[in-house]
């Protein structure tokens, strides 16, 4: 099973499809100035809905349903990065070793093809849009993009062109595999037509000029290229436009979208916030990113039936203690009877190591209330998130305090402890509120809407481990480690860090200053670096000490912390704590990987 259905994946919706689902945020408010803005997120964190909602068709019908009538100060030009080519680009770059300049022109030809699908695409929807565009108009830009693009004789009109250029991406795979099959070296292979020659940006500036021209429009008319998955497209055209973010043409603005960890972040003189918009989608705030998950999570109950039934009512509330909250949210007093008192007192009990800790800092285990301020903040506000996940996942056997078997206990329940759980994923978001729709439909006998805590716990439990199943499949997921030669996965690196923190937390003496990120340390060898660089990608990992305006050029150095989808698997608080290294954590794993490779 996939970790997400594809019909989640805004790539292969249609663009009003994308814009009924649509849930905005600032970040749209950001990308749709008329500036340059690059969007990075790991897979399934929204930059291709983002892209798509600047497509006509998408914007106009989202601004309809909002009875807004305000037009983007741009029209833009969708150009998805194509899965296929990638491969078949990477697989013949192998093979071409003796002809690197074919190479590099065939790969230019592609993108310039792709581009140029793009602008037909976008012209195509301004005419089904706009009814006041005459079809000699077409005929017209259809004469002036046949001799530009050197097509020959091609009828016309917009829906040939699209035709002929996608012949011409046969024709560029073709290329490609004679001169491979041929093992041609550079010299032997005649010079290609013009068009694979051309520059993408020098393209579209006459396109759309010409468009502009044909139509009547406005030669002040602003147009945005949108590339989108930028990790995909080959390397040489990640370095040209993200430098372009600061010498476009000044009729053309870019918006790109790429991973965490793009392969280059070389932006010439480029300036984030002078020249361009950075725009990172893990870096929202926990009141935006659950706000966001509301709105999201209650059109996906609407889509699924429930009505009028909004998430804290389908779940019920979250325990404060278990997530992370703000000062106001966390200003309840530890009174006696109160939540955190209890949980307190009852740990206390048993664990010594608590008990220990609460007379040392001048606090009654059996009364656990500050007498000031400041224990309430340097000590109860620290333990409280280590205390209920003891009360739920530990216990004392023979003396000893031992973890309790994951399904002994409801870990995670409450509509904003699901929302921390999806870490603001939209995918994972839509997916868990489906399951949990599904859920509901089962046990539901007497028209109830609301889900169990028991039946919440199957579905958290159960989407953590289809994402782990989807870590263990994903290329780039196995790595032979040069220490003691042990082949670790990417999983298992990440079991370990989530075994190390999970540890300290549930049985060891308990900790003032609990940790869950860690730092890459200069101790951590490339090749676990490289592991850590898909998982970012993937958003098994997130980082949480970057400032809004600044590249992540280096893994090394970053902190991180597991994503909280994974959260119910090891199991670990869904806030952001103290730190440690990385090489800390991974101290014992290649002999623990070797007596226990499952």
């Amino acid at each position: 099973m996939n970790w997400l259905s594809d019909s989640f994946n805004a790539r292969h919706q249609r663009a009003i499809d994308v814009a009924d689902c649509f849930v905005p945020t600032e970040d749209f408010d950001t990308i749709r100035k008329n500036r340059h803005a690059i969007i990075l997120g790991p897979r399934g964190s929204g930059k291709t809905t983002l892209l798509k909602m600047l497509t006509q068709r998408a914007y106009k019908r989202w601004s309809e349903q909002r009875g807004e009538t305000e037009l983007l100060p741009f029209t833009s030009i969708y150009v998805p990065t194509d899965i296929h080519w990638h491969h078949q680009l990477l697989y013949a770059k192998e093979l071409l070793v003796r002809a690197p300049r074919f190479y590099r022109c065939s790969s230019t030809a592609a993108v310039n093809t792709c581009v140029q699908l793009a602008l037909v695409e976008s012209f195509l929807e301004l005419i089904e849009i706009d009814p006041s565009l005459k079809e000699d108009q077409e005929v017209q830009l259809c004469n002036l993009l046949i001799s530009s693009w050197g097509l020959g004789a091609t009828i016309p009109k917009l829906p040939f062109v699209h035709l002929e250029l996608k012949r011409r991406i046969v024709d560029i795979g073709a290329g490609l595999n004679r001169v491979i099959e041929d093992q041609l070296f550079d010299e032997n292979i005649p010079k290609q037509e013009r068009w694979f020659y051309e520059d993408f940006l020098a393209i579209t500036d006459h396109a759309v000029s010409a468009f502009d021209a044909c139509f009547s429009r406005s030669g002040e008319n602003k147009w945005a290229l949108c590339f989108d998955e930028l990790e995909l497209a080959p390397t040489w055209l990640q370095e040209r436009l993200f430098r372009l973010a600061r010498s476009a043409s000044q009729k053309i603005i870019l918006k790109l979208s790429s991973s965490p960890n793009p392969e280059t972040t070389e932006t010439g003189q480029a300036t984030p916030s002078e020249d361009f918009d950075l725009i990172k989608l893990w870096r929202s705030s926990m009141v935006k990113r659950r706000q966001f998950c509301e709105q999201l999570a209650t059109r996906v109950l609407v889509r699924k039936g429930y009505i009028d039934v909004s998430p804290v009512s389908f779940l019920g509330e979250s325990i404060s203690s278990d997530i992370e909250v703000s000062e106001e949210e966390d200003s309840a007093p530890y009174s006696p009877g109160s939540e955190e008192w209890r949980a307190i007192k009852e740990v206390a009990s048993w664990d010594e190591s608590l008990r220990s800790l609460l007379i040392k800092k001048d606090i009654d285990p059996d009364d656990p209330q500050p007498k000031n301020q400041s224990q309430k903040d340097a000590v109860l506000r620290k333990i409280k998130p280590v205390v209920f996940l003891r009360a739920k996942f530990s216990k004392i056997v023979d003396g000893k305090i031992r973890r309790r078997g994951r399904r002994a206990s409801v870990g995670y329940h409450g509509a904003t402890a699901v929302f921390d759980l999806s870490d603001g994923n939209p995918r994972r978001l839509i997916r868990i509120f489906e399951s949990l729709c599904d859920a509901a439909r089962i046990e539901s006998h007497e028209g109830t809407k609301k889900v169990s805590q028991i039946s919440q716990r199957k579905v958290l439990l159960n989407v953590a481990y289809l994402f782990k199943n989807y870590l263990e499949r994903i290329p780039g997921a196995h790595l032979q480690v040069t220490m003691n030669g042990v082949n670790i996965t990417l999983y298992q690196l990440l079991r370990e860090i989530g075994k190390y923190f999970s540890s300290q937390i549930l049985v060891g003496p308990f900790p003032l200053d609990a940790k869950t990120t860690f730092v890459v340390d200069s101790a951590v060898g490339d090749d676990v670096v490289g592991l850590l660089k898909v998982a970012s990608y993937h958003g098994a990992i997130v980082r949480v000490d970057q400032s809004e305006t600044e590249f992540m050029t280096d893994l090394r150095g970053g902190r991180f912390r597991l994503c909280y989808t994974l959260a119910p698997i090891f199991p670990l608080p869904l806030r952001v704590m103290g730190e440690a290294n990385l090489s800390n954590a991974l101290e014992n794993i290649f002999s623990r990987v070797a007596a226990d490779p499952a």
